[in-house]
């Protein structure tokens, strides 16, 4: 799973582009899913298809990113009552926007292919509700790298998201503040496998504004050319399509 970070990192940061087709290589078919709090696109190639989140974008998005309450739970099927809240409400709201087209597509066009979801920040919880619905709804394998997510449910929503047939990566980097919210203290916990990219200035764990500073994804990618620095295409790849 290490090894299709820089490859997702990439479609990551297309997510932030005013032309985001610019920022893939041509021969991917490209679908925007573009919406007025949100946005997200489609990369489907080969034997591979990528659903892309990005970050907080405006400030509808923002005020949504601190909506943790009520939890909500998924509609269940048989009873068309909702179960047990486990995930926070914002979240949980701005991947509702997006499982339609998204289940539409991967039943009309994903059979066969790799599928992956990918984020940074906002996007990051997104793509991994993405894909928890794809594993657990669609019953179908989905891989997930989000960057600098935070928590988006209980330690039950944790539970079931590692039970799933989800291969789940969370990229963190240095003293990035967001990886950290929703707090433990407010019950919020996060799934997955974590890969900590280190700041290498120790110096910076006093300076209260690095926390903010280690969000960005400039200094995400500072950090993921350094840690694949042995890997020449990867690093090329990155260069030529992101910042």
């Amino acid at each position: 799973m290490i090894k299709v970070i820089p490859k997702l990192w990439v479609f990551t940061t297309a997510c932030y582009m005013v032309d985001k087709r610019k920022h893939i290589p041509p021969t991917i078919n490209f679908a925007n899913l573009d919406n007025v709090v949100d946005s997200a696109y489609i990369a489907d190639y080969d034997q591979e298809v990528i659903f892309a989140f990005q970050g907080t974008k405006n400030n509808r998005a923002w005020i949504s990113d601190f909506d943790i309450l009520p939890l909500r739970g998924d509609l269940m099927p048989k009873s068309g009552s909702w179960g047990r809240g486990t995930i926070a409400d914002g979240f949980y709201e701005g991947w509702e926007d997006f499982k339609d087209p998204i289940s539409n597509y991967i039943k009309e066009n994903c059979k066969g292919k790799k599928i992956y979801c990918t984020g940074h920040s906002r996007g990051g919880a997104l793509a991994t509700l993405c894909a928890r619905h794809i594993a657990k709804n669609l019953k179908l394998p989905c891989s997930c790298v989000s960057f600098a997510s935070p928590a988006q449910g209980t330690k039950v929503y944790r539970d079931e998201l590692d039970l799933l047939p989800l291969n789940h990566t969370r990229v963190t980097y240095g003293y990035d503040i967001v990886p950290k919210m929703p707090p433990k203290e407010l019950g919020f916990y996060h799934g997955g496998k974590e890969i900590y990219l280190p700041n290498p200035n120790w110096i910076d764990k006093f300076r209260p504004s690095r926390r903010f500073e280690d969000h960005h994804p400039k200094n995400y990618q500072k950090a993921i050319l350094k840690y694949f620095k042995d890997d020449a295409l990867s690093c090329e790849f990155i260069n030529q399509y992101s910042f």
